[in-house]
């Protein structure tokens, strides 16, 4: 599952917080035909997923179920919005 198939309106973004010694947050905001990350501080999200960054790069490399991520994770805003992110892959060099 990729946001590529979410539709939202032009502006609307999910913020991701990392907690821990690597820590960060990234928005993914929607733009007028397609979903851009980028890093970001500011205002809330439509959604909101905060991760502590074991559980998050567990999660993003299929070593965390969905289930005890969002167990894990400190979520708000949109529902549907944040499932999306719980689903996503990422390749961690």
């Amino acid at each position: 599952m990729t946001y590529r198939d979410v539709t939202a309106p032009a502006g609307t973004f999910v913020g991701l917080t990392i907690s821990g010694p690597a820590d960060g947050r990234w928005l993914l905001r929607r733009g007028p035909s397609a979903w851009a990350l980028e890093a970001g501080a500011g205002e809330r999200g439509a959604a909101e997923v905060a991760l502590d960054e074991d559980s998050a790069w567990r999660l993003f490399t299929k070593g965390l179920t969905r289930e005890r991520a969002a167990a894990q994770a400190t979520v708000s805003g949109d529902r549907w919005l944040r499932e999306w992110l719980l689903d996503a892959v990422a390749i961690i060099a």
